[in-house]
């Protein structure tokens, strides 16, 4: 639902309001969200009750805003009668500063999403290395000379070598047979 544009009313919002302005708005947005029914739909969904709710809080925002540039335009009608000015007033927010605020709000976005990525691969990564250690009883293990990467190594034995022809034994033992590499342990990168 938008607002039908009234040529008598500016659209901008007064520099009085500042920062406090968002979360004026966002906090009586809250309290009209708490004061509309909701309730919880037993499928098949009836999605009418979401979006009578979603117009009703559309229309408390444009209710707002419209209070806002009413608010605003009173009193430059005020400084006007008070003053004798007639000349141009600028609007209370510049090109620039709309500009840079959408620009961060985007960056935000962009954080939020990469942040929400890389949260969801390190998750993805627990539960592969819980799945391959815990309940597979493997490990993934290294030769530290050639930077070789061996997975699903069992978890049987204490130490575990590579020999020459690049077999991997398993052993209890602490004495490595000659030319053999011990491996070691990947630690989980999470």
């Amino acid at each position: 639902m938008t607002a039908t544009p009234n040529s008598s009313v500016p659209t901008v919002l007064p520099r009085r309001f500042g920062p406090c302005r968002c979360a004026l708005t966002g906090l009586a947005l809250l309290a009209a969200g708490l004061a509309a029914p909701a309730g919880a739909q037993a499928p098949p969904m009836d999605m009418s009750g979401m979006m009578a709710n979603q117009m009703y809080l559309q229309q408390q925002g444009d209710m707002m805003a419209r209070q806002a540039a009413m608010d605003y335009y009173n009193r430059i009608q005020q400084y006007r009668q008070q003053t004798g000015y007639t000349g141009y007033i600028p609007p209370p927010v510049s090109a620039q500063q709309l500009q840079q605020s959408i620009n961060g709000a985007n960056q935000a976005t962009q954080d939020y999403i990469q942040n929400s990525a890389r949260n969801s691969n390190r998750t993805s990564a627990a539960i592969e290395t819980y799945d391959q250690q815990v309940i597979r009883g493997q490990q993934t293990m290294v030769n530290p000379y050639t930077g070789q990467v061996l997975n699903n190594v069992p978890n049987t034995n204490n130490n575990y070598y590579q020999t020459d022809n690049g077999a991997v034994h398993g052993t209890d033992s602490y004495n490595l047979p000659p030319g053999a590499t011990q491996l070691q342990p990947v630690k989980p990168q999470w």
